[in-house]
């Protein structure tokens, strides 16, 4: 199913309040997530994509959380193209996301990233790093 420009907005907006977007530790891949305590919107969202992995993480407080991941660049790249335009609160983070993404060629496997690549996905997943802390991110 494809989501209408109205759903991605939607989409997009639940993102914004409740996503995050990072670099994996490893510095080869991005980490999309959604946690909430609402099930069927988290299966409605995974309904338009058709990707996504889908869990129930811990109990808060006294409601079960539910969480959807991505994590395979290809999957990365269709949502961040399909909500990307709709984002507002974390535009700078959906931009850092493609840039890295934009490291990652389209035949992944089997290729050695070079020193240079290495070094720019490492100051990304700093910048990002610093972009999704809690507070005040002026402080340097």
């Amino acid at each position: 199913m494809i989501p209408t420009d109205i759903e991605k907005a939607y989409i997009a907006g639940f993102f914004d309040g409740e996503g995050s977007f990072g670099i994996a530790p490893n510095l080869n891949q991005v980490m999309i997530e959604v946690t909430n305590t609402n099930e069927d919107i988290l299966t409605w969202m995974c309904t338009f994509f058709e990707f996504g992995k889908y869990s129930r993480s811990k109990q808060l407080r006294s409601k079960q959380t539910h969480r959807i991941y991505i994590s395979g660049s290809v999957e990365a790249r269709i949502f961040i193209e399909s909500i990307g335009p709709y984002i507002r609160v974390k535009k700078e983070q959906v931009e850092i996301i493609r840039e890295f993404l934009n490291t990652i060629p389209l035949e992944w496997r089997g290729h050695k990233v070079s020193d240079e690549v290495m070094l720019q996905r490492a100051i990304l997943k700093g910048r990002i790093s610093k972009l999704n802390q809690r507070g005040d991110r002026n402080d340097d």
